[in-house]
């Protein structure tokens, strides 16, 4: 259990500090000096990620033959995945005062072209597919957990609580007890708002 204790804190500080370089990446002026010394701090967390993992594993020779050719792979293709949010952050940051919809949508078909998609959704679907249950299970609460980590779980239940709570309020100050507001309540009438429109850059409401 204190080797696990100790594995866990110590990938978690690895872990943030990964997370941590690629806003740096974005605050410091990009050259050769600045792109040497993140692939070097990178490369030293790698090293202490590798030496965490091999101490806690405490794997056989024999073990130890089919994990890290596995672990290897997971990691070179993360790498490619970082690599890829570090250059979004870095355009990103350097190009936001006078960001574009052009930009924009070039800056997020580096993440994934809308062509390419539906192609890398099946090909995603068909790694899954090839997994046992049990791994696939794992990685899908892997995900669950770190999208109500991000709040947006959260965020929807708190959403749907007041709408609730409103509902109720209508219901409780209404004569009839439609749990509704109308004209009658002072509320406008939702077929008269204003449309939706985009938002604006430093603007309450676009014109619209």
């Amino acid at each position: 259990m204190r080797r696990l204790a100790r594995f866990v804190t110590g990938l978690a500080v690895v872990t943030a500090a990964l997370v941590s370089a690629a806003p740096a990446a974005a605050q410091v002026t990009e050259g050769p000096q600045t792109n040497k010394y993140l692939e070097l701090l990178r490369q030293d967390l790698r090293t202490k990620k590798t030496a965490l993992v091999t101490e806690a594993m405490d794997l056989t020779d024999a073990q130890a033959a089919v994990f890290w050719p596995i672990y290897d792979e997971y990691s070179r293709e993360m790498r490619a995945v970082w690599d890829g949010r570090i250059a979004n952050i870095t355009l990103y940051a350097e190009n936001y005062e006078r960001m574009t919809n052009e930009m924009a949508k070039q800056i997020a078909d580096k993440v994934f072209k809308l062509d390419e998609l539906p192609e890398r959704t099946l090909e995603l679907a068909k790694r899954i597919a090839q997994l046992p249950t049990m791994t696939a299970l794992l990685m899908k609460e892997s995900v669950n957990q770190t999208v109500d980590n991000m709040g947006f779980y959260n965020a929807l239940n708190a959403c749907f609580t007041l709408h609730q709570l409103n509902h109720s309020h209508w219901a409780e100050v209404r004569d009839d007890g439609i749990p509704l507001g109308d004209e009658d309540h002072g509320i406008p009438n939702w077929k008269d708002a204003p449309p939706v429109v985009l938002a604006v850059k430093d603007q309450v409401r676009a014109d619209a």
